[in-house]
């Protein structure tokens, strides 16, 4: 399944209400991302974050740069998995299903590890 935003509107504070081509709908408070990620530094701001748009993905994007996957959306509105995200590896011999993680106990495996900050795809101390 190919999720992508039809919709998107602003609803209080970090929280955004989206429509999805799948025709559900629902909320996400990105309120953890935009603190979390150096690159949303300047949408910090509520009336900064305002300021969104959907790109040609489409992707939840601001001006700065920092931007949002549909898939992510779709899985913080829906509160399902996307199945074709997910490793199909996994449980194999060669990628242990106890080695996989979801992404919060990566980034605080990561913060445990040292690491303050996550640019792009290099990790900074």
């Amino acid at each position: 399944m190919i999720v992508s935003v039809q919709n998107a509107r602003h609803v209080k504070d970090y929280r955004i209400w989206l429509k999805f081509n799948t025709e559900e709908a629902g909320e996400v408070d990105l309120r953890d991302l935009v603190f979390h990620y150096a690159a949303a530094q300047s949408i910090r701001d509520v009336e900064a974050f305002k300021n969104f748009y959907l790109d040609e993905w489409p992707s939840l994007a601001w001006s700065c740069g920092f931007d949002v996957s549909p898939e992510t959306l779709y899985e913080l509105a829906t509160n399902k998995r996307i199945p074709w995200l997910q490793p199909s590896c996994a449980g194999s011999e060669s990628f242990p299903a106890e080695l996989l993680v979801d992404q919060q106990t990566a980034l605080d495996l990561l913060k445990k590890a040292g690491t303050e900050k996550i640019e792009g795809d290099e990790l900074s101390e």
